[in-house]
Protein backbone atom coordinates (compact mmCIF):
# COMPACT_ATOMS: atom_id res chain seq x y z
CA UNK A 1 0.00 0.00 0.00
CA UNK A 2 2.99 2.43 1.03
CA UNK A 3 4.48 2.21 -2.84
CA UNK A 4 0.94 3.03 -4.51
CA UNK A 5 0.49 5.88 -2.00
CA UNK A 6 4.15 7.30 -2.73
CA UNK A 7 3.52 6.78 -6.89
CA UNK A 8 0.07 8.32 -6.20
CA UNK A 9 1.78 11.55 -4.26
CA UNK A 10 4.47 11.57 -7.05
CA UNK A 11 1.57 11.77 -10.03
CA UNK A 12 -0.15 14.37 -8.01
CA UNK A 13 3.29 16.52 -7.63
CA UNK A 14 3.71 16.00 -11.78
CA UNK A 15 -0.09 17.49 -12.72
CA UNK A 16 0.47 20.20 -9.95
CA UNK A 17 4.03 21.28 -11.20
CA UNK A 18 2.51 20.98 -14.86
CA UNK A 19 0.11 22.93 -14.43
CA UNK A 20 2.38 25.93 -12.83
CA UNK A 21 4.77 25.54 -15.31
CA UNK A 22 2.11 26.16 -18.18
CA UNK A 23 0.23 28.92 -16.15
CA UNK A 24 2.89 30.62 -16.08
CA UNK A 25 4.31 30.32 -19.66
CA UNK A 26 0.72 31.07 -20.62
CA UNK A 27 0.43 34.04 -18.99
CA UNK A 28 3.81 35.39 -19.64
CA UNK A 29 3.25 34.79 -23.69
CA UNK A 30 -0.17 36.22 -23.71
CA UNK A 31 0.78 39.68 -21.34
CA UNK A 32 4.07 40.49 -23.08
CA UNK A 33 2.19 43.44 -24.78
CA UNK A 34 -0.21 44.08 -21.87
CA UNK A 35 1.89 46.87 -20.74
CA UNK A 36 3.82 50.27 -22.13
CA UNK A 37 4.81 49.22 -25.22
CA UNK A 38 7.32 51.98 -26.64
CA UNK A 39 7.40 51.80 -30.80
CA UNK A 40 10.44 53.09 -33.02
CA UNK A 41 10.02 52.89 -36.61
CA UNK A 42 12.35 52.26 -39.51
CA UNK A 43 12.47 52.21 -43.09
CA UNK A 44 11.86 48.98 -44.88
CA UNK A 45 14.80 47.59 -47.90
CA UNK A 46 13.39 49.43 -51.01
CA UNK A 47 10.72 51.74 -49.03
CA UNK A 48 10.02 54.60 -50.63
CA UNK A 49 10.65 56.91 -48.03
CA UNK A 50 14.20 55.90 -46.66
CA UNK A 51 14.81 58.49 -44.35
CA UNK A 52 11.57 57.79 -43.10
CA UNK A 53 11.42 57.55 -38.99
CA UNK A 54 9.16 57.83 -36.41
CA UNK A 55 7.94 56.58 -33.11
CA UNK A 56 5.41 56.45 -30.12
CA UNK A 57 3.17 54.66 -27.36
CA UNK A 58 1.03 52.06 -27.15
CA UNK A 59 -0.80 51.81 -24.08
CA UNK A 60 -2.46 48.62 -22.49
CA UNK A 61 -5.42 50.12 -20.60
CA UNK A 62 -6.91 47.01 -19.19
CA UNK A 63 -9.29 43.97 -19.94
CA UNK A 64 -8.89 40.94 -21.68
CA UNK A 65 -9.39 40.04 -25.07
CA UNK A 66 -11.26 40.67 -27.12
CA UNK A 67 -12.24 43.82 -25.39
CA UNK A 68 -9.01 44.68 -24.43
CA UNK A 69 -8.17 48.91 -24.11
CA UNK A 70 -5.75 50.76 -25.78
CA UNK A 71 -4.54 54.11 -26.74
CA UNK A 72 -1.56 54.97 -29.63
CA UNK A 73 0.01 57.78 -29.99
CA UNK A 74 2.63 57.92 -32.86
CA UNK A 75 4.60 60.79 -34.92
CA UNK A 76 6.50 60.35 -37.91
CA UNK A 77 9.02 62.15 -40.15
CA UNK A 78 11.29 61.84 -43.09
CA UNK A 79 8.14 60.82 -44.99
CA UNK A 80 6.81 61.67 -48.47
CA UNK A 81 5.40 65.25 -48.27
CA UNK A 82 1.03 65.73 -48.53
CA UNK A 83 0.91 62.25 -48.53
CA UNK A 84 -1.56 59.92 -46.25
CA UNK A 85 -0.13 56.86 -44.75
CA UNK A 86 -1.51 54.17 -42.34
CA UNK A 87 -0.63 51.93 -39.26
CA UNK A 88 -1.24 48.63 -39.43
CA UNK A 89 -0.45 45.50 -37.05
CA UNK A 90 -0.18 42.10 -37.81
CA UNK A 91 -2.45 39.62 -36.00
CA UNK A 92 -4.81 41.82 -34.05
CA UNK A 93 -7.43 39.18 -33.77
CA UNK A 94 -5.91 36.05 -34.87
CA UNK A 95 -5.34 33.36 -32.26
CA UNK A 96 -1.74 31.76 -31.91
CA UNK A 97 -1.08 29.93 -35.05
CA UNK A 98 -4.29 30.68 -37.10
CA UNK A 99 -4.19 32.50 -41.18
CA UNK A 100 -5.75 35.26 -38.99
CA UNK A 101 -2.66 36.07 -36.87
CA UNK A 102 -0.74 36.43 -40.07
CA UNK A 103 -3.60 39.56 -41.08
CA UNK A 104 -2.42 43.07 -41.12
CA UNK A 105 -5.29 45.16 -39.50
CA UNK A 106 -5.07 49.40 -39.93
CA UNK A 107 -5.11 51.24 -36.26
CA UNK A 108 -4.77 54.54 -38.12
CA UNK A 109 -4.52 56.87 -40.97
CA UNK A 110 -2.70 60.65 -41.08
CA UNK A 111 -1.73 62.91 -44.15
CA UNK A 112 1.50 64.18 -43.80
CA UNK A 113 2.92 67.78 -43.65
CA UNK A 114 4.70 69.72 -46.28
CA UNK A 115 8.19 68.63 -44.42
CA UNK A 116 6.84 65.04 -44.69
CA UNK A 117 6.23 64.54 -40.70
CA UNK A 118 2.40 63.55 -39.49
CA UNK A 119 0.76 62.16 -36.49
CA UNK A 120 -2.29 59.63 -35.85
CA UNK A 121 -3.53 58.67 -32.58
CA UNK A 122 -6.09 56.26 -31.74
CA UNK A 123 -8.20 53.99 -28.75
CA UNK A 124 -9.31 50.98 -29.72
CA UNK A 125 -10.42 47.71 -28.37
CA UNK A 126 -8.65 44.56 -28.84
CA UNK A 127 -5.50 43.87 -29.60
CA UNK A 128 -4.71 39.96 -29.62
CA UNK A 129 -0.52 40.65 -30.73
CA UNK A 130 1.58 43.56 -30.86
CA UNK A 131 4.83 42.30 -32.69
CA UNK A 132 5.20 44.02 -35.93
CA UNK A 133 4.05 46.97 -37.01
CA UNK A 134 4.20 48.97 -40.45
CA UNK A 135 3.79 52.43 -42.09
CA UNK A 136 1.94 51.84 -45.78
CA UNK A 137 1.11 54.45 -48.12
CA UNK A 138 -2.23 55.55 -48.51
CA UNK A 139 -5.15 54.81 -47.03
CA UNK A 140 -5.89 51.06 -45.87
CA UNK A 141 -8.95 49.49 -45.59
CA UNK A 142 -10.10 46.90 -43.45
CA UNK A 143 -10.25 44.18 -46.25
CA UNK A 144 -7.22 45.80 -48.22
CA UNK A 145 -3.60 45.14 -48.30
CA UNK A 146 -2.58 48.57 -48.87
CA UNK A 147 -0.13 50.62 -51.14
CA UNK A 148 3.81 49.76 -49.99
CA UNK A 149 5.64 49.32 -46.48
CA UNK A 150 7.68 52.55 -46.13
CA UNK A 151 8.46 51.21 -42.38
CA UNK A 152 8.27 49.27 -39.52
CA UNK A 153 8.60 48.82 -36.11
CA UNK A 154 9.21 44.85 -35.24
CA UNK A 155 9.39 43.34 -31.87
CA UNK A 156 11.79 40.34 -33.18
CA UNK A 157 14.03 40.83 -35.98
CA UNK A 158 13.40 43.18 -38.93
CA UNK A 159 13.49 47.05 -39.16
CA UNK A 160 12.80 49.15 -35.71
CA UNK A 161 11.39 47.92 -32.89
CA UNK A 162 9.04 46.96 -30.11
CA UNK A 163 9.91 47.00 -26.38
CA UNK A 164 7.69 46.66 -23.43
CA UNK A 165 7.50 47.47 -20.20
CA UNK A 166 5.00 47.37 -17.52
CA UNK A 167 2.39 49.72 -16.59
CA UNK A 168 -0.23 49.89 -13.70
CA UNK A 169 -2.74 47.42 -16.07
CA UNK A 170 -0.44 45.15 -16.63
CA UNK A 171 -2.12 41.86 -16.00
CA UNK A 172 0.65 40.63 -12.52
Amino acid sequence: MGALRRRVARGVVIIVAATVIFCLTASTSVADHESANLLIFAPVAGSTAPGASGGGTLEFRGGGEPQSRWTMSLQFAGLGARTTYTVLVQGRFGADQTPEAGIFTPLCSFQTNERGEGRCWNYFLGLKHASIFQVREGQVREDADGGPVVAQASRSGGPGAVTSQPNRFTPR
